[in-house]
């Protein structure tokens, strides 16, 4: 859910990745970064600037991994 809406508002709104971040939840950029890459196969810069070219009709899918490597990851896709 957080990553989905961190999403959103890279989609929609023109704030900072850090503020993106911050309001879907993550403790820091960072760590927002690197699930948001793993999950969706782009970082939150490279959507917003997708998203920009081709509007706010661009779909990203989810990227599942086929085994979550820990604690951490797996609460994501539960």
């Amino acid at each position: 859910m957080r990553l989905r809406y961190g999403l959103w508002m890279l989609k929609t709104l023109s704030r900072p990745v850090t503020d993106v971040a911050l309001e879907a939840g993550f403790a820091d950029c960072a760590h927002f970064s690197r699930y948001f890459r793993e999950v969706f196969g782009l970082s939150p810069s490279q959507v917003r600037k997708e998203s920009e070219t081709a509007g706010p009709g661009l779909t990203i899918p989810m990227r599942r991994p086929d085994k979550p490597q820990g604690p951490q990851e797996r609460r994501f896709y539960e």
